[in-house]
Formats: structure tokens, sequence, C-alpha cells
């Protein structure tokens, strides 16, 4: 019966411990630099392009640089 009652903490530890891990929230990376920096880096490492941009508010200016590949980058510039 104790080996019972310990094989039930054990499976109910684990249990916690994997709920505790799923809830972590996934990140993006964040790599901050000059705008004109940043572009001409897609440009000569993945061959990006810009194909669309958009404007937050008067806070920032979303771009959106794809490649024939198939990646792509969403950046965004702070406009202050």
């Amino acid at each position: 019966m104790a080996r019972d009652f310990s094989f039930q903490w054990i499976m109910l530890a684990a249990v916690g411990a994997l709920m505790a891990i799923s809830a972590v929230p996934a990140r993006a990376q964040i790599i901050c630099g000059g705008h004109n920096y940043l572009v001409a880096r897609l440009a000569e490492a993945f061959e990006e392009k810009r194909l669309g941009y958009g404007v937050a508010g008067q806070v920032a200016i979303f771009e959106v640089f794809v490649s024939a590949s198939g990646t792509w980058t969403i950046l965004m510039t702070d406009v202050k």
C-alpha cells in the first residue's frame, strides 16, 4: 500500500510539472538595430524583399519581408 501511495504522488508531481512547463508562453526572437542595417541584412542573408507594410497609429511601422524560398520576417520600426 505504501508503494501505491508513493507512486500516486510521483504521478501527481509529474502531471503538475508538465502542466507548469506547458504554461510557459512562446516568445519570438527579438533583434534590435537600425532600420537600414536590418533591411540590408535581410536582403543579404535571406534574399528577402519587402512585400508590404502597415502603420500602427503614430507608434510604429510594420513591414513584411519575404523570399522566394519561403522565409519571411515581420519588422517593426518604432517611429519615435
